[in-house]
């Protein structure tokens, strides 16, 4: 493998996603630091075909080439090349790695972070709109030039966190397995989109070669043509089911959640049956209800003593006494038995009372001013 093509390469712990809100559902912005020369990373991203979350750890590394080859013409220039489709059996740089994109370096600016101007500097980088700000020393990003076409390519070190003893959690062993499936499935479309260009060429070259009276070149042409659409087919099947596995990986780590899910309020509810003693609860309402009853009584009791100490008793004796002197001055005694009292004692009495109605007056006004 030939490392005249790689222009960075580090890795980078992701700090933060999305810190301004996520605009587009299909766009995260991740902010990441590297580890071994310090850069400051911006970088948007596909996070539906490629997930990533705060505290993992990725390889970067930009590239001007994915050949693995030392890449230069007879003059010793470097080439420079565009994205471009390989040929069958050929393996590049992307097949070391999980998410690749394809851009151009549009700006190239000093931050003023360092000790002196431009010690610290800023590389911005195109990728069809998916932008990159790269930070940091100049000394690491000075392979970078403003128009120069570059790839970027992306691995999630999984290894690394093996190797570190780090144990895989299933929700990340998923991801994992669904990142190897869509790219599966991209190589398969990039096969079957090769295999399709050239069934069309087959189909032109058959038909000026019977122009020209060729059949025995169309009749080869033929069968290759017959076996390029059975292969095409066949990818066709294979991306299915790929996507097949893919739903079946996604319903059985569901499947796997709801059951932690309900292995934790088991475990929950356990806890507070053991927690619950329904005898000693059932003797605590008990306790409770005597206890009730007991405040009640005692309430009641109470509100009765209070309501004859707060009674005016006094009121009662003040009453007899003022009607004790008015039948005293009028000559009748209140302590005489009522038995002993004549029925018509009522007519003489109110007799006396009316010939001295002015006599009697008097004196109550008297009594009233006392």
């Amino acid at each position: 493998m030939s490392t005249d093509s790689i222009l960075f390469q580090d890795i980078f712990d992701i700090k933060d996603l999305d810190p301004q809100g996520k605009r587009f559902d299909r766009v995260s912005r991740l902010v990441g630091r590297s580890e071994n020369y310090e850069m400051d990373l911006t970088l948007d991203f596909n996070s539906e075909i490629y997930p990533l979350k705060v505290g993992e750890k990725f390889s970067l590394v930009l590239a001007s080439s994915l050949s693995l080859e030392a890449n230069a013409n007879a003059g010793g220039v470097e080439k420079k090349e565009s994205w471009r489709e390989r040929a069958p059996g050929e393996r590049d740089l992307s097949d070391e790695y999980e998410y690749v994109m394809f851009g151009k370096v549009y700006r190239y600016e000093d931050s003023n972070k360092g000790a002196s101007a431009g010690q610290q500097v800023s590389v911005y980088v195109s990728y069809g709109g998916l932008l990159m700000c790269l930070e940091g020393d100049y000394r690491h990003l000075q392979n970078l030039t403003v128009g120069e076409n570059i790839y970027l390519l992306i691995r999630n070190l999984a290894l690394q966190e093996l190797l570190f003893g780090k144990k895989k959690t299933p929700a990340e062993q998923l991801r994992q397995h669904q990142r190897s499936i869509t790219k599966a499935q991209r190589e398969l479309d990039r096969e079957r989109e090769r295999l399709e260009r050239q069934e069309k060429k087959l189909i032109m070259d058959i038909k000026k070669s019977a122009k020209d009276n060729q059949m025995s070149a169309c009749k080869t042409m033929a069968k290759d043509l017959v076996r390029t659409r059975r292969n095409a087919q066949k990818f066709y099947q294979m991306k299915t089911q790929l996507q097949a596995v893919g739903l079946r990986m996604q319903t059985l780590s569901s499947s796997h959640q709801m059951a932690q899910a309900m292995k934790g309020a088991s475990k929950a509810m356990s806890s507070m049956n053991k927690q619950m003693n329904l005898t000693q609860i059932q003797k605590i309402m008990m306790e409770f209800e005597k206890e009730n009853e007991v405040m009640n009584m005692k309430d009641e009791m109470m509100s009765d003593a209070i309501d004859d100490a707060m009674e005016e008793s006094d009121e009662e004796e003040e009453t007899d006494e003022i009607i004790s002197k008015v039948l005293d001055e009028i000559g009748i005694s209140f302590e005489q038995e009522l038995d002993h009292v004549p029925t018509g004692i009522q007519a003489p009495v109110q007799d006396i009372v009316q010939g001295n109605d002015t006599a009697l007056q008097d004196r109550l006004d008297d009594l009233r001013r006392e």
